[in-house]
């Protein structure tokens, strides 16, 4: 029983499978920029504890080759806190503070703050990562999601990478999301960075399907 004054907690999750772990445009699998290789499938899930004054706290996992250069990990595992809220007239944000770890990679290992702001369709988000070894970078994003009919919903992404190391690429994700019902859906993204990110940023057709709970 919740006394006065303590939150309610609800949980949800995810799990699911993608043809690659590409974000913001760039391939974050090691494996498939050293071989152009668009097709290296990774297990990807999340948890999350929601709290009725908005707080919340997440974890969430991915597999893949995340390498260095020198040393390699099979895993990335983050871990997120946060805070959601809006008002009446349909606006809502989104402040949280997320850590990045790579079991043995400390290298890729980072810390960032994301805010995000939607209203309807559209959203902003804003990410800046602090704490790690590498450079710190931020990316800025503006994302449209419409459905389409009951089932069936476009989804696009165009954003900025201030990256050094990647030369401050653009980067855009168009495609779809049909919902198959009982939590289960299906996506199909294309996806890459301007050239000048390198092999990382090619444009790649990525496939997932995803059980919410």
């Amino acid at each position: 029983m919740f006394g006065p004054g303590v939150a309610k907690a609800e949980v949800s999750g995810s799990l699911g499978v993608v043809s690659l772990y590409k974000f913001n445009g760039i391939d974050v699998d090691s494996r498939s920029s050293r071989n152009n290789n668009g097709f290296n499938p990774s297990l990807q899930g999340d948890i999350r504890y929601s709290f009725d004054n908005g707080f919340y706290l997440g974890a969430a996992f991915s597999t893949g080759k995340f390498s260095d250069g020198i040393n390699q990990a099979n895993v990335e595992i983050d871990a997120v806190v946060g805070l959601t809220g809006g008002n009446e007239s349909g606006v809502s944000y989104d402040v949280s503070v997320a850590r990045y770890y790579f079991p043995g990679v400390r290298l890729l290992t980072v810390n960032e703050v994301n805010a995000s702001v939607s209203y309807g369709w559209f959203a902003i988000r804003f990410g800046r990562t602090f704490g790690g070894k590498l450079e710190s970078f931020e990316r800025l994003a503006f994302v449209y999601s419409q459905p389409i009919d009951s089932r069936l919903s476009f989804v696009a992404e165009v954003g900025k990478l201030n990256s050094l190391i990647l030369n401050r690429p653009g980067y855009f994700s168009v495609g779809v999301v049909y919902d198959l019902g009982e939590g289960w859906a299906l996506s199909g993204v294309v996806t890459g960075a301007q050239n000048k990110a390198g092999p990382e940023g090619r444009k790649r057709i990525v496939l997932g399907v995803k059980k919410q709970f």
